[in-house]
């Protein structure tokens, strides 16, 4: 005769197992079918891995509600096949509850912060195409430029004629920020991969910026965030890959942020 769990029992004798919904192929161990999760596991990582990247979260969903409709029907079979003189669980079901609210709050809790980041950083930055720089700041840009786009400040630089990517700027009003610490986690954010300095602040000719500097083996990037009814944004990007050029970037790179000022 078997032993009965009764707490347990009330779990496995449902329609729909919320515990086998919350937890998927991870249930299945608790409910000491080991050789069943695992091969739950890897059917479940195999169809990911050949899904497109779009559907995935819908299949994860699918996998974990057929868990929920399915895994107590599974669970009668295997302990029928085993002839199990217990349906004793891993470890007891109070102990399951536990974890169970845990589980949902820390997801909870990810889910939220993920929603809040979203809404704070939203992880591409507007320029302001109504804005002609041209008519706020003076700004004195070296022979080794040329403007590349009309509706904001970019150069790119040019080395014996020929022009090159060994650095380049831009400097135009944001249009979608008005914070520049949130500005500056932004960008930081975007290039993650960067060593990262402290925000600074600099007066040059009467402009206040705050200012810090992303470097990589392979390239540095300067930003130069000035408040002036509305936040502007300098970058200066230079490559490391010719030391030559680098030099000759860096020279430039001085005369033009030290030439900004604001048109009276």
């Amino acid at each position: 005769m078997i032993k009965i769990d009764k707490s347990f029992n009330k779990i496995i004798n449902k329609k729909f197992n919320i515990y086998a919904f919350i937890f998927g192929h991870l249930y299945m161990y608790y409910c000491r079918m080991f050789l069943y999760g695992f091969l739950a596991f890897v059917i479940e990582i195999f169809i990911l891995l050949i899904s497109n990247y779009v559907f995935s979260f819908i299949l994860i969903i699918l996998f974990h509600i057929l868990y929920g409709f399915f895994t107590n029907k599974i669970y009668a079979y295997y302990i029928n096949k085993k002839k199990r003189k217990s349906n004793k669980p891993l470890f007891s079901v109070n102990i399951l509850r536990i974890i169970t609210i845990i589980y949902i709050l820390f997801f909870t809790f990810i889910s939220i912060l993920t929603i809040v980041s979203d809404i704070e950083y939203k992880n591409y930055i507007y320029y302001d195409s109504d804005v002609n720089i041209d008519k706020i700041f003076d700004i004195t840009i070296t022979d080794n430029f040329k403007r590349e786009d009309s509706y904001y400040f970019k150069y790119v630089n040019k080395i014996d004629d020929i022009y090159s990517n060994a650095c380049e700027f831009s400097f135009y009003k944001v249009k979608n920020y008005n914070n520049i610490k949130k500005l500056v986690k932004q960008l930081k954010k975007e290039n993650k991969y960067y060593n990262k300095t402290d925000l600074k602040s600099i007066e040059l000719n009467s402009i206040k910026w705050k200012y810090f500097v992303l470097k990589s083996e392979y390239r540095d990037i300067y930003y130069y965030i000035t408040d002036n009814n509305g936040l502007y944004l300098f970058t200066y990007e230079i490559s490391k890959n010719d030391e030559n050029k680098y030099i000759e970037c860096m020279k430039d790179y001085s005369v033009i942020i030290n030439s900004i000022k604001v048109k009276r």
